[in-house]
């Protein structure tokens, strides 16, 4: 797991508080409150009387996860998303709950596949970051699929802050459910994203 990721967001340091304390207390009153209020003093908070405005709508609290995006599909629209698995800010059991349950609702992951692929980056953090595999281009592919239908795979990833040798690794990412397996062999190179191929976990 990337030190700076998840340890840092919600543990913090020796030295450092963890970011989401400071982040809340700056901006719980104008962000996460309805309506808004800057001046909210964090430290006295009631919980008696103030918790209704936290469960109130606001523009930046309220999120969308309606599973209903048949007009997006019935416009032969694609979609492709990714989320590190060591994001400290939106958890990715969110991001993999929602895509199990649209899937449910498309005739399973076959048909959720039809339209949308999801791609979980091991160890990356919030957007980039962390040792992982964190460069990477998903526009190209999803030029291709809704121009061409042409569906994408797998996705070259490359990686330049790996603590261990090899430190500048290139690696397939999977589409969800599928994980990537090493099949270099004894004495395999690491760096190369050949030496990897996409499989799905036992069960599924």
């Amino acid at each position: 797991m990337a030190p700076t990721g998840i340890p840092a967001r919600k543990i913090g340091t020796a030295t450092t508080p963890p970011g989401d304390f400071g982040q809340g207390a700056s901006q719980i009153g104008w962000a996460w409150l309805s309506p808004p209020d800057p001046a909210f003093d964090i430290l006295g908070f009631n919980f008696d009387t103030d918790t209704d405005l936290l469960v109130k709508s606001s523009p930046v609290a309220t999120n969308s996860d309606s599973l209903d995006i048949k007009p997006f599909i019935s416009h032969n629209g694609k979609i492709i998303w990714y989320h590190g698995l060591s994001d400290p800010g939106p958890p990715v059991l969110g991001t993999i709950n929602y895509y199990n349950e649209l899937a449910a609702q498309h005739g399973g992951l076959r048909g959720a596949a039809e339209f949308s692929r999801f791609y979980p980056i091991p160890n990356m953090g919030h957007c980039s970051g962390g040792p992982a595999t964190d460069q990477f281009d998903m526009l190209s592919p999803l030029v291709q699929w809704v121009e061409n239908s042409v569906a994408p795979s797998s996705v070259v990833a490359t990686g330049v802050n790996f603590t261990s040798a090899p430190t500048t690794r290139q690696r397939p990412l999977c589409p969800y459910p599928q994980q990537a397996r090493f099949i270099g062999g004894p004495g395999g190179d690491l760096s190369l994203a050949t030496n990897y191929e996409c499989i799905m976990p036992p069960g599924q």
